[in-house]
């Protein structure tokens, strides 16, 4: 969910200028069999020897989370929110009974601007867009054409 705050500035009186503020959002997202070196590595706390600590200096690392959604004509939209920071999990003490492997973790994270890119998420329809993005969009986080 992503938002951009505004005000209207006045011009005789009425409305007549809209100022945009910085886009930021929130997320969930939902993981099945999440491993603690998984957990670890995207909520950017420790993890050694088969064991996950968050010390007092928690300061989770900005992360790009990359999606991919079908199109009704076969073809997918490829998404990539470009500076994710995961929230402390509130379910740490969570036990279940039976298998792991079914288990679903919700993890919440913050959206905010990407300063080094200038950008907050970027998509692209595969269909249209350029082949080699296509092809290596899962690889190495992309870049819109028209940003330098």
């Amino acid at each position: 969910n992503l938002e951009q705050p505004y005000q209207y500035a006045k011009r005789n009186g009425l409305n007549s200028i809209r100022i945009n503020g910085g886009i930021n959002g929130i997320g969930k997202l939902t993981l099945l069999g999440f491993t603690l070196e998984e957990q670890a590595d995207l909520l950017g706390c420790e993890y050694r020897d088969g064991e996950i600590y968050v010390s007092d200096n928690f300061n989770p690392k900005p992360i790009s989370l990359l999606f991919a959604r079908e199109k009704a004509d076969g073809s997918e939209l490829y998404t990539v929110v470009y500076k994710c920071i995961f929230k402390n999990p509130r379910d740490a003490g969570t036990t279940a009974q039976g298998s792991m492997d079914n288990i679903t973790k919700t993890l919440e994270f913050d959206v905010l601007v990407d300063t080094s890119k200038k950008l907050t998420y970027f998509t692209l329809d595969t269909k249209l867009a350029d082949k080699n993005k296509v092809e290596n969009f899962f690889k190495e986080i992309q870049i819109p054409g028209g940003v330098k």
